[in-house]
């Protein structure tokens, strides 16, 4: 069979690979169709939940809004992330636990520790269930065993504004394609999925971002994500990606990482600080050779422990909301934090390849302030500090365009909820 594969011309191998692929969606489908069935006359329907990391859990509306209609059963399950070993995998799997239980949301973790073994997604006998990121970073059993064998869902992880990663990455994999009901989050995204994804984005519905819905709340009355100081202070967010070192990663964290805390120490009688890293940030630095585990384990620390400082790894919205700034590289912020109609400074480099925002994202970054040196930074951060840094015209056009149309009158999570409804009720 190998040497048939060597001899055959390019274009028949991609013909055949491209017949397969067709077959096997096929299949699929049809096993959607044997579950929907199986399930159409169901009063109530179990969800399952698969989580990893709680700071990129963008499903809280959704999963709150289940709890409450009587239609849905839903539980969280924690599942491994195995990247970077059985340490960091275990501590992760624990924090996010503890976060989901701190909610008293219906949680379970796969992973038993005491005999080291781990619970099926099948033994919880799921109608339906939703993954909370795309890659397979997990064991088999909570990525491509689960779904070949279930209904599933998918809301995107980020929010589809950066083209860090490639659009076959983000809309053509096998995971996409496979996925029963993928909820996009604006109508680039859903535009790009039906050109460049093989099942022409047949499976996707345009809903908006759910995790934004919280960041349009006013925020009376809710706890103080900030720790007190005993004089008001410019409330400002670090937040840096993780693609230390990516020849197309977006992250800027090498070069600015000490100055951040320069400035953070300069203005600590007028500023305090939350450092909010990407949850592979840590990981990555202790293997990174500029840094490893102790230096790494040394600056975190410096974040956490410092008067004017603290360091979120988790939830972040009522963080957002209750802020006066954000300095970060990120992807999904580009667009998340411009709903909070605050002040916004992007770390841009020339190292970057250009074509790393698409047309959505640069969009989104016009409501943003540029910082390609240090001095834009500091400077940005005393027009913060004074009062005089306002958000621009572009920032408050992209709220008409863009946010206005999918969030104000029917919230995405409402919007899933009935659309999940309506699927199963319609039997497609």
């Amino acid at each position: 069979m190998d040497y048939i594969k060597k001899i055959l011309p390019q274009p028949i191998k991609k013909y055949i690979k491209r017949m397969l692929n067709k077959l096997h969606l096929w299949r699929v489908r049809l096993r959607h169709m044997q579950e929907l069935k199986r399930i159409k006359e169901k009063k109530r329907i179990k969800v399952v939940f698969l989580a990893i990391h709680e700071s990129v859990w963008k499903v809280d509306t959704v999963f709150r809004k289940m709890l409450d209609d009587p239609f849905f059963d839903p539980m969280i399950l924690v599942c491994p992330h195995v990247e970077y070993g059985h340490e960091t995998m275990v501590e992760d799997m624990e924090r996010a636990y503890s976060y989901f239980s701190g909610k008293s949301y219906p949680v379970i973790s796969s992973y038993d520790k005491a005999s080291n073994s781990w619970l099926r997604v099948e033994d919880l006998k799921p109608d339906l269930v939703f993954f909370t990121r795309p890659y397979n970073h997990t064991r088999p059993e909570y990525y491509e065993d689960a779904f070949h064998k279930f209904l599933t869902c998918y809301v995107p992880y980020f929010y589809l504004a950066t083209s860090h990663v490639s659009e076959q990455s983000m809309f053509n994999t096998h995971f996409h394609n496979v996925m029963w009901k993928i909820f996009m989050p604006h109508q680039h995204s859903m535009d790009r999925a039906k050109k460049v994804s093989d099942n022409k984005a047949t499976n996707c519905v345009l809903t908006g971002y759910p995790s934004c819905e919280s960041l349009l709340v006013k925020n009376e009355g809710k706890k103080g994500a900030w720790k007190e100081q005993v004089c008001g202070k410019k409330k400002v967010i670090f937040a840096p990606h993780h693609s230390i070192g990516a020849a197309s990663g977006l992250s800027n964290f090498n070069e600015y990482a000490e100055f951040m805390v320069e400035l953070s120490t300069r203005y600590r009688n007028e500023t305090q600080w939350s450092f909010k890293p990407h949850p592979v940030l840590k990981p990555k630095l202790y293997r990174h050779p500029d840094w490893g585990k102790e230096k790494a384990d040394k600056y975190y620390s410096y974040w956490d422990f410092s008067e004017n400082t603290q360091l979120d790894e988790g939830e972040y919205s009522e963080l957002f909301v209750q802020s006066d700034a954000i300095i970060h590289d990120s992807s999904s912020f580009i667009v998340e934090y411009v709903f909070v109609e605050k002040p916004c400074l992007y770390l841009v480099s020339d190292k970057q390849q250009p074509g790393l925002k698409n047309k959505f994202g640069l969009k989104a970054l016009k409501a943003y302030y540029l910082a390609r040196e240090k001095s834009d930074i500091e400077s940005f951060l005393i027009s913060v500090v004074d009062g005089g840094c306002s958000i621009k015209a572009d920032h408050k056009q992209f709220l008409l365009d863009e946010v206005e149309p999918l969030y104000c009158h029917d919230s995405p999570s409402d919007k899933i909820l009935r659309s999940i409804k309506l699927a199963i009720a319609a039997g497609k």
